[in-house]
């Protein structure tokens, strides 16, 4: 009896351990790590529960990672901001068009500056996106927590929803911290300073 008391021990002991490494774990982590760590659970329904609960976990975190969502405000008669929407959904964002018959307040509204003010404007994540900024730096956006927007003033050519022909200009993105200061976020084509 004093063999299985010791047995018993180090098995609690090992236990203890492996709980302690599952709860540093995310919940995906857990239910992998969870099955290949007690394959000893007596019975393939216990098995086949946990398989469940990691499935719906699973899923569940590739929904939460879905497309990320851009509100945008523009005028009914602009082309080119539809176009801008059109480079955004094929960048994986799912948008929301608002028609607006006043931008002027809207811009006013979500703290655009008048210098950095474009034609249509956009919102993520609680910050403004104006003009003609390309997705890939409205993603980056959410990294940059000291800004409160950012912006590519005016309309220039080559730009996202503004590819008309061969001419392309150099542009840039322009971030408001939340001080108000403006900074460059990124330089599009050869900008000159």
């Amino acid at each position: 009896m004093g063999g299985n008391a010791k047995l018993t021990d180090i098995y609690t002991i090992k236990t203890a351990r492996q709980r302690r490494l599952l709860l540093s774990m995310n919940p995906i982590e857990q239910a992998a790590k969870a099955l290949a760590l007690w394959p000893n659970w007596g019975n393939l329904m216990s098995k086949l529960r946990l398989s469940t609960v990691a499935a719906l976990m699973i899923s569940g975190a590739a929904q939460a990672a879905g497309p990320l969502t851009i509100d945008v405000h523009r005028d009914a008669n602009c082309g080119c901001c539809k176009e801008w929407i059109k480079h955004l959904q094929a960048n994986g964002f799912k948008v929301n068009d608002y028609v607006e018959t006043n931008m002027s307040a809207v811009k006013q509204r979500l703290g655009v500056p008048q210098g950095l003010v474009s034609c249509h404007t956009g919102v993520v994540d609680g910050k403004f996106v104006e003009g003609h900024v390309p997705a890939a730096q409205i993603k980056e956006l959410h990294n940059r927590q000291h800004l409160a927007g950012i912006a590519v003033p005016g309309m220039p050519a080559g730009s996202p929803g503004m590819e008309y022909g061969q001419t392309t200009q150099a542009y840039q993105v322009i971030g408001l911290n939340k001080t108000g200061t403006q900074e460059v976020v990124a330089s599009i084509g050869q900008v000159d300073r």
